[in-house]
């Protein structure tokens, strides 16, 4: 399971079996890490709404 980050889809985080950054194009340190804060902190929404949508 990955996802992208905003609308240009510059960096993508995999969730699977653990979040780590997959592909990173032009995001700073910091940024990264708010990005990856946001995801941990909503992870069960995320991937909830990704088994609904895609099944399993």
């Amino acid at each position: 399971m990955s996802m992208s980050i905003a609308p240009m889809a510059r960096r993508n985080f995999g969730l699977s079996p653990r979040i780590e950054v997959a592909h990173n194009y032009g995001l700073s340190g910091p940024q990264l890490r708010s990005a990856e804060a946001l995801i941990r902190k909503h992870e069960e929404v995320i991937r909830a709404a990704w088994r609904k949508h895609f099944g399993g």
